[in-house]
């Protein structure tokens, strides 16, 4: 198995977020529901991280850890629509949220990096 960095798993973590938030700037697609629970793309996020662990795939890892870290905000200021969601005080958390995972980013790599020549800091 290849070296797996840090540094890679942020950028794509970090494309993920801009990425996600730019396509639903241009398109403000509503989330699928199913009866009446709707899915946002956090959860895809906890089904990426489930299966980058299982196969200790560094993409799906970090692409599930932008989509959570995404719309993370929406719990604390109980985001209801796309106004809350392109919110300055949104963006001002994910920002937040997002230097956490950039000052952890070794110790979050750890689980699917184990074994090999990395360590947490």
């Amino acid at each position: 198995m290849k070296y797996k960095n840090p540094d890679r798993f942020f950028l794509i973590f970090l494309c993920t977020i801009l990425v996600t938030r730019m396509f639903l700037f241009l398109f403000r697609l509503h989330s699928p529901v199913i009866g009446e629970f709707p899915l946002h793309h956090y959860m895809y996020g906890f089904l990426l991280i489930v299966i980058g662990l299982a196969r200790r795939s560094l993409p799906a890892y970090a692409i599930g850890w932008g989509l959570i870290v995404d719309e993370l905000m929406m719990f604390p200021l109980q985001a209801k629509d796309w106004h809350d969601y392109f919110s300055p005080a949104f963006a001002a958390g994910t920002t937040l949220f997002s230097a956490i995972v950039f000052y952890f980013r070794s110790h979050i790599v750890y689980p699917i990096t184990e074994g090999q020549n990395t360590r947490p800091l």
